[in-house]
């Protein structure tokens, strides 16, 4: 049976839910914010940092306190999504704002007004976003944001500017969990797929056990090669073009196998052969892919074409051909570059429409082979619980220094946020509409909470801090590594711009749906959270201790 709720004190309780969780996210945030111990007696302690993984492992046995804390939840969520960075900024500002807006609405303040006023600031201090964010166009800049994203650990930030100075943007980083107690790097160069020669006999270069040519050509095909006349055809082209080949083919059969093997071991032609990479109705997709950045033309069953239909313009080429036992890499020649970026802009459009995580997955991984590199960072440490930490670093700074690439930077340490308060204290004084006041006083104060809690994490007094930094320019605020206020642009404490960005426009979103709750529907008031239940049946939050 439902039972309607619409008590003030259900309000007062999801401001609780709402408070709780920023409190535990404030004292994460900042380079001296503390570690978070999650513990619910069955499992493992876990000490985190990351405000998205704090969230996840958070947990109310009161129901209206939930509802505060699924929002804040949301929040987070939905900036590690677009930013993955700045998780815990985000969740003290929205959280500051919608307690303080629940009481005004509580209290008889027309929630109408407040929405239209929320809107109407965050989208003006977009636009400001937009007007002052820079771009990263130096390597020292690059390296300075992404020492800072991984928390100050100069090895990690090392690894991951080597990364992106390497492949580029367009390139992909993977994070993987190392077999030593030391962390590196590792550059997959050129188009490379998971599949190997079909034969070792094809091995040219027994000390790394691979098949190499340079200036090689390359036959793409969905075909089944089953006749030795297929093959015949197949190597005469060959010994007249007078170069290496890579044949990419659906199958071979065993006869026309074999007579490719015994013309490469009599020395009549350099050839080796692999099969089709990916699976299913993807293996087309990754055939396209391969032909336009060898030159080649696919020779397809679905246009009819044969083996007996070979001409020259059929192959492609390019630098240099590595195969192993698992794995082909190719080195792209420059004269196909346009075409490739092309098709990379074909596919980053695929991407943008795509909903599936799956096919978004695939599709970016197409494009950072087509790019031209992969790179994969392997964190090591000397235990579990610094692994876990450093994975979280790495993946949320690997995020970041891709957002502040893509979309520039401004200002960090929440010193922007500042700033913004202080531009809307003039606009406040010259404000005509009444209605727009109290919605933007309310922004005014919750702009300066995630400055002042990184602040007081740093054992200093916020408000004393605050009172200096409006008297001076966007770029200067306080560094909480020194203690004292300086220029953080020219010192690399910057943010990724898209982080503010996601911020306001996470707040004009949420704010006016929660602020506009009158009445909660409960459908069961026995309502099964995740929670942990101890030997005598009593119901528990998992324990959060301040380290």
């Amino acid at each position: 049976m439902k039972n309607s709720i619409c008590k003030s004190r259900n309000i007062d309780q999801i401001k609780s839910g709402i408070h709780r969780t920023s409190k535990i996210l404030s004292l994460t945030i900042g380079p001296r914010g503390k570690n978070i111990v999650i513990w619910n007696k069955i499992e493992t302690p876990i000490i985190l940092n990351d405000g998205t993984s704090i969230v996840n492992n958070l947990s109310n046995v009161n129901f209206n306190e939930h509802i505060g804390q699924y929002v804040i939840k949301e929040v987070v969520h939905n900036v590690n999504n677009s930013v993955g960075d700045g998780t815990s900024t985000t969740g003290i500002l929205v959280g500051d704002l919608l307690q303080n807006g629940l009481s005004l609405i509580n209290s008889g303040y027309r929630f109408q007004n407040m929405s239209e006023g929320l809107t109407k600031i965050c989208y003006l201090l977009i636009q400001k976003i937009n007007h002052i964010a820079w771009p990263l166009t130096k390597n020292d800049d690059i390296l300075k944001i992404a020492i800072n994203s991984t928390g100050g650990d100069v090895n990690l930030g090392n690894l991951l500017y080597q990364a992106f100075t390497k492949i580029g943007i367009n390139g992909m980083i993977n994070v993987e969990t190392a077999n030593s107690k030391y962390s590196s790097l590792v550059i997959n160069a050129g188009f490379q797929f998971d599949r190997g020669y079909v034969s070792h006999k094809f091995i040219n270069n027994f000390d790394t056990s691979s098949c190499e040519y340079d200036d090689c050509l390359v036959l793409v095909s969905d075909l089944e090669l089953n006749t030795i006349d297929d093959a015949v055809m197949i190597m005469q082209a060959v010994m007249k073009a007078g170069k290496p080949l890579l044949l990419i083919t659906e199958k071979i059969e065993k006869k026309p196998l074999i007579t490719f093997i015994n013309n490469y071991m009599k020395n009549k032609i350099q050839f080796v052969a692999v099969k089709i990479p990916s699976f299913g109705k993807y293996r087309k997709a990754v055939l396209q892919d391969i032909s336009i950045a060898t030159g080649a033309e696919l020779l397809s069953k679905d246009k009819g074409n044969s083996f007996k239909q070979l001409q020259p313009s059929f192959f492609g080429s390019v630098k240099k051909c590595s195969v192993t036992r698992s794995s082909c890499t190719l080195i792209i020649k420059n004269k196909y570059k346009t075409s490739i970026l092309r098709r990379i802009e074909f596919l980053e459009n695929q991407l943008v429409e795509n909903e599936s995580t799956y096919e978004t997955s695939f599709i970016s991984e197409r494009i950072a082979k087509m790019s031209g590199g992969v790179a994969i960072i392997q964190i090591g440490a000397h235990s579990d619980v610094e692994l876990n930490d450093k994975l979280l670093r790495i993946e949320d700074a690997k995020n970041a220094t891709f957002a502040a690439l893509t979309k520039g930077v401004i200002t960090g340490g929440a010193t922007s946020f500042v700033h913004f308060s202080n531009l809307l204290q003039y606009y406040l004084m010259i404000l005509q509409v009444i209605k727009e006041k109290i919605p933007l006083k309310l922004l005014i104060n919750s702009l300066k909470k995630p400055a002042e809690h990184i602040i007081e994490n740093s054992e200093n007094n916020p408000y004393s801090i605050h009172r200096d930094l409006v008297t001076y320019p966007f770029e200067i605020g306080f560094d909480s590594n020194s203690n004292c206020i300086t220029n953080l642009a020219s010192e690399g404490v910057n943010d990724p711009s898209m982080l503010f960005f996601s911020s306001l426009n996470t707040l004009s979103k949420i704010a006016p749906v929660l602020l506009s709750v009158k009445m909660l529907l409960v459908k069961n008031k026995n309502i099964k959270l995740d929670i942990t239940t101890t030997n005598k049946g009593v119901l528990k939050i998992p324990r959060l201790l301040n380290m």
